[in-house]
C-alpha cells in the first residue's frame, strides 16, 4: 500500500476519532461541574504520565525494521521486535510496582488541597495492575505495522486508545456516575480490547509471512543496539510528550479546577484538530529510512517536498481551528468556558512553529539519538522553568508562552543540525536563515495580524482568512504532482 493510501485510510481514522472526541467532550463537559471537569482532567493527566514511563521504542522499530527487510535480513527483523518487546515489557511491569507501593504518596502530592486523595489513589492501585500485565498486549504495535508497511491493519490500534474512552464515558453518564469512575471504566475496556488487538496483529503478520518466531532467541546485542538507539528517543518523547500534561498539573496546583477545565477544553479541541497535521509527520521516518543509501541531494529534495506538503496542511488547519474556535466550544461546553475561546485562537496562531519539529525525524534516522535528546531536554527545561515563573502570575496564558518561546528555540536547533550534520549545508546564513523558519515565521505573522479582528470586526476577518485559504490551496494545487509523487513514493 503507498503512502498517499495509507494518510487517506489514517484521515478516515481521523474523522472517527474527531467524531468519538465530540460526543465524548459534549457529555464530559456538560454533565460534570466545571470543578469535577478539571478534576477529571488532572485524573487523565496522571494516568498518561506515568503509561508514558513505559520504554516505547516504536521509532526505533520504524528506523530499523525497514533497513533490515530491504537488506533481508530477516532474523535481525524478528530479533529487533522481540528485544522491542522485552524492554517494554519489563519496563511496563517495573512501573506497575513502583506506582503500587507508591501511590498514596502520589495522589497525595498531585490531588489539589480541597479534594479527596483517596479519589485519585483508587485509580493508582489500578494502573498499577494494568501496566504489570502490558506483556499480554503481545510484541506488535503499530509502530511494527508501519515498518511492514502493513497500514491497513493500523486502523485498530488507531482506535484502541479512542473507543474505551466513548465506551467509559457513555457508561458513567447512563450510571450518573463520578470522573474517577470514567477512569477505571476506560483502563478496563482499555485492557481487553489492546489484547485482542495486539495478538490479533501479531497472527496477521505471522499469515502472511512477516515474521516467524520459530527458533527465535533473545540476542544481548540486539537487545543492547534496540537499547542505545531506543532509550535516547524514549526520553525524548516522555519529555516532550508529558508536558501538556504536566502544565495541566501545574495548573491545578497553581490556580483552580475551573481554570484547569477552561485550558483543558482548548488544549483538547487543538490537540484533536492537529491530529491530521501529525499524522503526516508519522510517515516521514520510514521513507527517510528507505533513503538512507541515496545521495544527500535527493534526500534534500524529498525532505523540501515533504516540509512543503506538512506546512500547507498546518497552515489551513490554523486558520480553520481559528475560524470554528467560538462555535467549537460553545457546541460542546455551552456556557461558562468563553476563556477556551482565546486559549484555543493564541494556540493556533504559532501553530507553524510545531511544523519545525519534523526535522527531529532526520536527525533521528540519519545522525545520533542523543542530539534528539540533548535539544528535547533543553526545551524542557526551558518550557518548565517558563511555566513555573509564568502560571503563578498569569495562569493558563503562561502555559502559551512558554509554549511559543520552547518551539521557536527547539525548532531552530532541529533545523540548523539536520541541515549541517545531514545534509551538509556549510553556509551560515542558509543555516540560521533557513526558508523553514521563515515560512512558519511570516505565516504565523501573517495569522497573528487577522487575529485581532476576530474580535474587532467578525466579517472583515473572516473575508481575509477564506482569502488566505484560498491562496494556500491554490499553492497546494500548483504543486498537486510534487505532493502526490512525495506520498506516493
Amino acid at each position: 500500500m503507498s503512502l498517499s493510501s495509507a494518510l487517506s485510510k489514517s484521515v478516515q481514522v481521523k474523522f472517527f476519532d474527531m467524531s468519538v472526541f465530540f460526543i465524548v467532550s459534549l457529555i464530559t463537559f456538560r454533565y460534570f461541574e466545571i470543578d469535577e471537569r478539571g478534576l477529571l482532567s488532572i485524573f487523565w493527566a496522571t494516568f498518561f504520565i506515568i503509561e508514558l514511563l513505559i520504554m516505547e521504542f516504536g521509532v526505533t522499530a520504524q528506523a530499523k525494521i525497514p533497513d533490515q527487510i530491504i537488506k533481508k535480513e530477516n532474523t535481525k527483523v524478528q530479533q529487533t521486535i522481540l528485544s522491542i518487546y522485552i524492554v517494554r515489557s519489563l519496563s511496563a511491569l517495573l512501573i506497575g510496582i513502583f506506582v503500587y507501593i507508591f501511590s498514596e504518596q502520589i495522589s497525595i502530592i498531585v490531588t489539589p488541597e480541597n479534594i479527596d486523595p483517596k479519589r485519585l489513589e483508587s485509580i493508582l492501585n489500578t494502573m498499577s495492575l494494568f501496566f504489570s500485565l502490558n506483556f499480554l498486549f503481545g510484541p506488535v504495535d503499530h509502530t511494527t505495522l508501519i515498518a511492514f508497511k502493513r497500514y491497513e491493519k493500523m486502523r485498530l490500534f488507531l482506535n484502541m486508545k479512542i473507543v474505551p474512552i466513548l465506551f467509559s464515558a457513555l457508561i458513567t453518564l447512563a450510571l450518573k456516575e463520578s470522573p474517577e469512575f470514567m477512569i477505571l471504566t476506560y483502563i478496563l475496556i482499555r485492557f481487553i480490547i489492546q489484547s485482542i488487538v495486539g495478538w490479533h496483529s501479531y497472527f496477521f503478520l505471522i499469515t502472511n509471512k512477516d515474521i516467524s518466531f520459530d527458533r527465535i532467541f533473545i540476542n544481548v546485542n540486539e537487545l543492547k543496539s534496540v537499547s542505545v538507539h531506543g532509550i535516547p528517543l524514549w526520553i525524548s518523547t516522555l519529555l516532550a510528550a508529558s508536558l501538556p500534561h504536566i502544565s495541566i498539573l501545574m495548573l491545578g496546583e497553581n490556580t483552580s479546577l475551573e481554570s484547569v477545565a477552561k485550558f483543558s477544553l482548548a488544549m483538547s479541541i487543538f490537540m484533536a484538530a492537529i491530529a491530521f497535521v501529525d499524522m503526516v509527520d508519522g510517515w516521514l521516518i520510514p521513507k527517510l529510512s528507505e533513503r538512507k543509501s541515496k545521495d544527500t541531494k535527493i534526500i534534500h529534495m524529498y525532505l523540501n517536498d515533504f516540509y512543503n506538503l506538512y506546512f500547507y496542511i498546518s497552515t489551513l488547519f490554523s486558520i480553520l481551528i481559528i475560524i470554528f474556535s467560538e462555535l467549537g466550544v460553545m457546541i460542546i461546553s455551552g456556557n461558562g468556558y468563553a476563556d477556551s475561546i482565546t486559549i484555543l485562537i493564541a494556540l493556533s496562531c504559532f501553530m507553524n512553529f510545531r511544523t519545525l519539529l519534523i526535522f527531529r525525524n532526520v536527525i533521528n534516522v540519519f545522525n545520533s539519538t542523543n542530539t534528539t535528546l540533548a535539544f528535547v531536554i533543553f526545551k524542557f527545561v526551558i518550557e518548565i522553568i517558563s511555566m513555573l515563573i509564568l502560571i503563578p502570575i498569569i495562569g493558563y496564558y503562561g502555559i502559551l508562552i512558554a509554549q511559543l518561546i520552547a518551539y521557536f528555540i527547539i525548532g531552530q536547533l532541529f533545523i540548523i543540525s539536520s541541515l549541517s550534520k545531514v545534509l551538509k549545508e556549510k553556509n551560515l546564513v542558509k543555516l540560521f536563515f533557513n526558508r523553514y523558519l521563515s515560512m512558519a515565521l511570516i505565516s504565523s505573522i501573517i495569522i497573528g495580524v487577522l487575529l485581532p479582528l476576530h474580535f474587532m470586526n467578525n466579517y472583515l476577518f473572516y473575508f481575509l482568512a477564506i482569502f488566505y485559504i484560498f491562496c494556500t490551496l491554490i499553492i497546494i494545487f500548483k504543486k498537486k504532482d510534487v505532493l502526490m509523487e512525495t506520498l506516493s513514493s
